[in-house]
């Protein structure tokens, strides 16, 4: 490099078992993950039958005009529906229109394609009537029956399961933590604590095989989740006003246990042939 100084050569010493080479991972084939698959469908097929009766439970609060009840009814049916741990697209374009955001859209949150439980938190959040909103309420029962109807079909495709044991808490350290999902409720932390919880699902999905090939690595996520946990537990408001303190807590409990997670999608990588 032009004006730096001349360095003297030098001698580097590597120390190290010779011949020493890193584990090698057990193969993961299409059969091994059969079971975790099946079980998460029932599980998320329990959460979807809560989601619908809670969705009925806000429909009736807004024809009677009960805003404050509609509230309570969609902040149930939004957890819920974190609780299910869909992520990234998870359950294609039936995904986007129960729980989709404004983001992109030409005419923003009053753009028709604006759908879903976001829809309905805005509305609810920003003064719109009851009545307004039946419609938009109407709509996501419809979506998420045809989800429910439909949930075998969409969850074919064995390698998501690995990826959303990291994804589901990647989506709420990008959309909850930052604020960006967040129409009106500013309920982002409980939202992420009911994420982590559906993480705890997915582990528990795929624990076997993981502690064959990475025996300590539950045990660690597990107590880095309660980490998690314990740090939103203590928040005392939304992700946009909390103290400075708690938020910085909270992150930096995420951002372990999602660093830990990371390394999921690729110990159970299905690898055939």
């Amino acid at each position: 490099m032009s004006g730096a100084p001349q360095l003297k050569s030098a001698t580097v010493a590597v120390r190290g078992t010779t011949g020493s080479a890193p584990p090698a991972v057990l193969p993961v084939s299409s059969q091994d993950l059969e079971g975790p698959l099946d079980e998460y469908r029932t599980y998320a097929a329990g959460q979807l039958a809560t989601l619908a009766a809670q969705v009925d439970s806000l429909r009736f609060a807004l024809t009677t005009g009960d805003t404050g009840a509609a509230r309570a009814a969609w902040t149930d049916a939004q957890l819920t529906w974190e609780r299910v741990g869909a992520a990234y697209g998870s359950f294609g374009g039936l995904a986007k229109a129960i729980d989709g955001l404004p983001d992109g859209l030409p005419g923003g949150t009053a753009d028709p394609a604006f759908t879903g439980l976001r829809r309905l938190e805005h509305g609810l959040w920003h003064g719109e009537t009851p009545a307004a909103l039946m419609p938009v309420a109407d709509r996501l029962a419809q979506d998420l029956a045809t989800l429910r109807g439909q949930l075998r079909s969409v969850t074919t495709d064995l390698s998501e399961l690995p990826k959303r044991a990291h994804e589901i808490l990647e989506d709420a350290l990008r959309d909850k933590l930052t604020g960006q999902s967040d129409q009106g409720a500013g309920t982002g932390y409980r939202e992420t604590l009911a994420d982590a919880g559906a993480t705890r699902v997915v582990l528990d999905e795929l624990a076997p095989l993981l502690t064959a090939r990475r025996p300590q690595l539950v045990g660690t996520a597990k107590a880095q989740l309660t980490a998690l946990e314990q740090a939103v537990a203590a928040t005392t408001s939304s992700p946009e006003t909390a103290p400075l303190a708690q938020r910085q807590r909270v992150d930096a409990a995420i951002g372990e246990v999602l660093e830990t997670l990371s390394v999921v999608p690729d110990l159970l990588e299905i690898r055939e042939g």
